[in-house]
């Protein structure tokens, strides 16, 4: 049988997050569920080192944000319908996505979680507010 290139890569490719195996019998016991479980860091998700790095990046990135968003609006007549287009309606969650992104960093720098696994706290509230930032990116546009 002929093999292409793309469905050998296909069925060659393993993701380490998903898991197409069925299991056959659910643990019982919470500790068990908890350990079956798959979970992130938060510390090196979202302020990997070099921190100051990182950090600096991300700085960068919001004031170039922030900056290209001032020169949008100073360039209309009617700076109030700016906010008629769908497009800057997406500038406006992009920036509000790497003010949290920046903060989420430096805040995790830091102060490090006690338990890098859990989400608990205003340490939790601050990376579910930036992903539903971030997931409201990505919807925008597709209205």
């Amino acid at each position: 049988m002929p093999s292409y290139g793309c469905v050998a890569i296909v069925r060659e490719f393993k993701s380490p997050m998903s898991d197409l195996a069925e299991h056959p019998e659910p643990p019982n016991d919470e500790e068990a569920i908890i350990n079956a479980t798959p979970s992130i860091d938060i510390e090196k998700t979202f302020s990997p080192r070099p921190r100051f790095a990182y950090i600096e990046a991300k700085l960068f990135i919001v004031l170039w944000l922030i900056s290209i968003t001032a020169l949008s609006i100073g360039k209309y007549d009617y700076p109030d319908f700016w906010m008629a287009y769908l497009t800057h309606w997406t500038i406006l969650l992009t920036v509000a996505y790497s003010i949290l992104s920046f903060f989420s960093a430096a805040y995790l720098a830091m102060c490090p979680p006690a338990d890098p696994s859990v989400l608990e706290g205003g340490t939790g509230l601050m990376i579910k507010t930036m992903w539903v930032s971030f997931y409201n990116i990505v919807l925008t546009p597709l209205l």
